[in-house]
């Protein structure tokens, strides 16, 4: 008799333990979850239940609950710490260049032989009274191949919270450890940003010699790939007459560019400028 009533109260302990400490989600796929007990089903359980055994089987299954719930939340922690590194070290792989561009903008009339890159960043800092309020970078994967890119370009709108701009001097990638010139744009040879990895292009030679395109960047973010290149030229020795031309190789020498009109130019100019648009940038007065 007390054998069986061990059992007993083994069997209901066990039943007890099921109700307060499983949810649907701890039972295999295909079994099925228990049902409720009503509130009479389980005060008269607790009460056929020895006491001492009830407490201690729920108070280990409360502290297995508790334990594993620190355990989960300390792993998303690990996680979300994981995670904001990461981003942290794909930053920092451009901190050279931001060391370099820093010091330009802070030494402007300092004798120094500019680098590749450096040529818009130099010319817009000599006419600037605040060149690090004037020049912002920002990080950012514009090529979608997972690799932030920098930018860095004039400050053109300034709000209480941000500063934007869209003309571009310089665009990095990171190739190989270490960063790598996409391209880079000066006065006469301008890029302005476009969203998703866009450039539209403007640039000029002189009087006659006027350059105008549409750019996208790679996907491994190395170099920019030229949708539609138009440009104007002299028709002839006398230079009295402009030929307005388009190619899509981006050569202002390419025989195989097609001749258009001085309409179609102008209607292309304004479809362009129609795509530009500003990027959030950082000021470099934000590194002191």
């Amino acid at each position: 008799m007390k054998k069986n009533m061990i059992n007993f109260t083994l069997m209901l302990a066990l039943s007890f333990f099921s109700l307060t400490a499983c949810t649907p989600s701890t039972y295999p796929v295909d079994a099925t979850a228990p049902t409720q007990a009503s509130d009479n089903e389980k005060e008269e359980i607790k009460a056929e239940v020895e006491p001492d055994t009830t407490e201690t089987e729920v108070s280990e299954s409360l502290n297995t609950q508790e334990q594993n719930t620190t355990l989960t939340e300390t792993e998303n922690q690990t996680e979300e710490i994981s995670s904001t590194n990461s981003v942290s070290d794909e930053t920092d792989i451009y901190n050279d260049i931001l060391d370099r561009v820093y010091f330009l903008l802070t030494n402007k009339d300092a004798e120094t032989d500019l680098q590749d890159g450096e040529i818009g960043i130099h010319e817009t800092a000599m006419l600037s009274e605040n060149p690090l309020n004037d020049i912002g970078y920002c990080i950012k994967d514009i090529s979608g191949d997972g690799i932030p890119e920098l930018l860095i370009g004039s400050i053109s709108e300034k709000t209480d919270s941000a500063s934007y701009g869209s003309i571009i001097f310089d665009v990095y990638t990171y190739s190989d450890n270490s960063p790598l010139l996409t391209f880079e744009g000066w006065a006469r040879n301008a890029y302005e940003y476009a969203e998703d990895g866009n450039f539209v292009y403007h640039g000029s030679g002189g009087a006659i010699y006027s350059y105008l395109g549409d750019y996208t960047i790679s996907q491994d973010g190395k170099e920019l790939i030229c949708n539609n290149f138009y440009f104007t030229k002299e028709k002839d020795e006398t230079f009295n007459d402009i030929m307005y031309l388009h190619n899509t190789s981006g050569d202002s020498e390419d025989t195989a560019s097609e001749e258009i009109t001085e309409d179609e130019f102008y209607n292309a100019f304004e479809q362009l400028d129609s795509k530009v648009k500003a990027i959030e940038l950082i000021p470099f007065s934000s590194l002191k």
